[in-house]
This record gives structure tokens, sequence and C-alpha cells, in this order.
């Protein structure tokens, strides 16, 4: 029974966390999951802790974003790195293969553009280099 009692108590004050937290803008899961591991504490440790403001709330999804950004970037490079491509010049004849760091180099010199038509296996046609997604931003 008595053990009946502490789980009830420690999910009121679970919910009380979360409820504190949605008021006073902070992640009710995350204050749920905390007012479950500290009990009575959490609750309290939320009323001592001053509200985030709007502008901060803004601010860390802001920062959230470019963080999950910045990984789907690494992965395209890095999956158009592991392939070998064909590319056709600029009298249309086909180039290739080359590794993606060589693409690199010819997208410095110039020698291939966002125009450039490019193919790797696993592709069904050949696709111009503006129509990869995150293939421009990768070279």
């Amino acid at each position: 029974m008595r053990m009946l009692i502490s789980l009830l108590l420690l999910l009121f004050f679970a919910f009380l966390s979360a409820y504190i937290a949605k008021q006073r803008g902070r992640d009710p899961v995350a204050w749920f999951m905390i007012g479950i591991l500290l009990g009575v504490f959490s609750p309290l440790l939320l009323l001592i802790l001053k509200p985030l403001t709007e502008q901060e709330g803004e601010r860390e999804t802001e920062e959230n974003e470019d963080l999950k950004l910045a990984p789907q970037k690494e992965f395209l490079e890095i999956g158009y790195a592991q392939k070998e491509w064909f590319y056709l010049d600029k009298s249309r004849q086909q180039q290739g293969p080359v590794y993606f760091s060589a693409l690199k180099l010819l997208w410095v010199e110039e020698k291939i553009t966002p125009a450039t038509y490019v193919w790797s296996e696993g592709m069904d046609q050949w696709k111009r280099i503006q129509e990869l997604p995150g293939f421009v931003e990768a070279l």
C-alpha cells in the first residue's frame, strides 16, 4: 500500500512539474521526467527558476533547427563523397568516373556549374547539379 501511495505521489509531482513548466515556458515532457526523478523538489525548482521569455524560447528553437540542419548537410556530403560521378563538360562530352573531391576542384576552377549534368550509380537519369538536394552546398 505504501508503494502505491509513493508511486501516486511521484506521478502527481511529475504532472504538477509538467504543468508548471508549460506555464513558465519550459519543456513539459522533460520536466515530467525530472518530476519523476526529483519528486517534490521538481516543482520547487521550477518556482525558483525564472520563466523563459519568448525571445529565449525562440532563440532555443532557432539553435535546435540549426543543429538539425548541420547533420543533414554532412550526411548528404558523405553520401555524395562515397560515389563515383560522371559529368558532362562544356562540350557535352562525358567525363569520369571521378570522386566527389575531384568535383569540388572542378567547381572551384569553375569547370562545372549548377547547370552541369551529373550522374552516379543509382540515379535513373542525368541531372543538373542544382537539381540534386544539397549538392551545391556540399561543393
